[in-house]
């Protein structure tokens, strides 16, 4: 699992618990809300019955006493609208005892609405009042369904607030399991990412200062801070043995330099003494030609120097190359962990912004926790607006005022748990704050890797520009070998017909000190390239004794 998983992985875990919790709250308010409307329901309708009994015991009276059609057709809507709640309350009620009760109030009025139909079509008074007066059986068996079923109500109340007491102590559970994984996964996931790369920082700024003694370990991660450990490795593994390389070269310059400087001074201190004989050989031929053998072998040391200094320019030339090939390495590696340390900062980034969003979501969540409380607090009202009319109605809305109140309490329960919801939101979001600052301070230690790579990269482009001039000054110093053997050359040509042609010995006396002059001039440029030479390879002696190798 690579790096951005992970952490979007951290991100969605505590953000998927909170869904769930608000949902099992959402879910149980709803059953709770269902329960009560089903059993307010039920309430209000036994209410009813009892209300149009009443209404139809004063119809039949009515009747009975002015056996109008007008009071026909009030006492027969009266019948209609008894009928219609007794069908209803059949579908609702589920408790036995209820519709046991039911039933036998379903009976008896059934036979009291047929007589009082034949009462009605007969227009008798006397059949009218008796019937009238059968409703009290009717408002009896009323009487206790009253009775069970406001007892069932109380009942099922009770049940109501341990299921909100439920409700309440399971939400404080869940955000306690809620904050106590998600600070956990936050530290684990943190601290997995972050220690890593702080050694790595640890580690690179030492380099950085020159100490190549530093023990790197692997770690377990399969991830981008895993490659980068990985990269960091092999980089400073081949920056070591390049620095150990270069050291070698270094060694090997200098002692070349060291050679090269006594060839010359060998080479000058040979041609002032040719130039001296020259001199003596214009005093006679005799001793012009002892001196001409003296100077052939002067000048065949003199080649032979050169040839070594050829030699020692050409080894110097390859091993010089070969350094710069292994900086070149070198730095292909610092490029390929600068672009691995801004994939990391990149997948930081995108971890921020989840992180941020869920920090959105929370808000989310307590703007609607607000709603409910608002909600409540209009149902509350809504309540209390009921309870007035109730207490209007007199004793018919005792009923109503009862589940008024019940209502009531139900709403300030809502409004009490939206508040707890509320502060267990607020602590939710306090937490993805504190993930948002983590995510910060891991893009700033990745910042501080990327700059401490960049350092890295300009010491290589240092060694590299270091190298460039050594090989110029390399190529000057073979070019001028050449030109120094072609030189020699000439003088072992003179030299000879100096031997064979005594005659010409002036002519040749100051040919052989034309090229002796020639040759003391290449003799002091390859003097001063060489001094130049042994400077550099100083210079580089010093940059590489700034990293600690042992």
């Amino acid at each position: 699992m690579n790096l951005r998983k992970k952490l979007l992985l951290n991100s969605l875990i505590p953000l998927i618990l909170a869904i769930l919790m608000v949902g099992f709250i959402i879910a149980q308010m709803m059953q709770i809300q269902s329960a009560n409307k089903s059993e307010v329901k039920n309430l209000v309708n036994v209410q009813r019955l009892d209300g149009d009994v009443l209404s139809l015991q004063q119809g039949l009276g009515t009747f009975a006493f002015s056996p109008s059609d007008a009071n026909a057709y009030v006492v027969t809507n009266v019948m209609n609208e008894t009928r219609k709640i007794i069908g209803e309350l059949n579908e609702n009620l589920t408790d036995k005892d209820h519709l046991k009760q039911l039933d036998k109030i379903n009976t008896k009025f059934t036979q009291l609405e047929k007589e009082s139909k034949n009462a009605i079509q007969a227009k008798s008074d006397f059949e009218s009042k008796r019937l009238s007066l059968r409703t009290k059986g009717i408002l009896n068996d009323l009487y206790y369904l009253k009775k069970i079923t406001n007892e069932t109500y109380e009942s099922n109340q009770l049940a109501i607030k341990k299921q909100i007491g439920f409700v309440i102590t399971s939400a404080l559970l869940g955000s306690l399991i809620l904050l106590a994984v998600t600070g956990v996964i936050t530290f684990i996931y943190t601290t997995r990412i972050t220690s890593p790369i702080k050694k790595l920082a640890e580690n690179a700024n030492r380099i950085a200062e020159g100490d190549l003694t530093v023990k790197l370990e692997s770690i377990s991660l399969k991830d981008e801070v895993g490659q980068l450990n990985e990269a960091f490795i092999q980089m400073a593994g081949n920056l070591k043995k390049m620095i150990e390389h270069l050291a070698i070269s270094s060694e090997q310059v200098a002692s070349s330099s060291q050679q090269l400087a006594a060839s010359a001074e060998q080479t000058i201190a040979t041609t002032e003494q040719m130039s001296r004989t020259m001199q003596e050989v214009a005093a006679g031929s005799d001793h012009q030609l002892k001196m001409s053998l003296e100077s052939a072998q002067a000048v065949e040391e003199t080649t032979i120097g050169i040839t070594r200094i050829a030699e020692s320019a050409t080894q110097l030339s390859e091993l010089t190359s070969d350094t710069v090939s292994k900086a070149e390495e070198g730095s292909t590696f610092v490029g390929k962990t600068v672009q691995q340390m801004t994939t990391i900062q990149q997948s930081v980034d995108i971890t921020d912004e989840r992180v941020r969003l869920l920090s959105n979501r929370s808000k989310e969540i307590d703007d609607i926790v607000g709603i409910i409380t608002a909600i409540a607090g209009q149902t509350n009202l809504l309540a209390l607006n009921a309870a007035i009319e109730a207490a209007r109605a007199g004793e018919s809305g005792k009923g109503f005022a009862v589940v008024a109140d019940e209502v009531r309490k139900l709403a300030e329960e809502t409004n009490t748990s939206a508040k707890k919801i509320g502060n267990i939101v607020n602590e939710v979001q306090r937490e993805t704050d504190l993930s948002v600052q983590a995510m910060e301070d891991v893009r700033q230690n990745v910042e501080e890797g990327i700059q401490i790579t960049e350092d890295t990269r300009s010491k290589f482009a240092e060694i590299l520009a270091s190298m460039d001039r050594m090989s110029a000054q390399i190529e000057e110093i073979s070019a001028t070998s050449e030109e120094i053997s072609a030189g020699s050359e000439e003088v072992a040509a003179s030299v000879q017909d100096m031997a064979e042609v005594a005659r010409q010995s002036s002519s040749h006396t100051q040919v052989a000190a034309s090229s002796a002059g020639e040759q003391l001039a290449s003799m002091d440029e390859i003097n001063q390239s060489v001094n130049q030479l042994s400077k550099m390879a100083t210079e580089l002696e010093n940059i590489i004794g700034t990293f600690k190798m042992d």
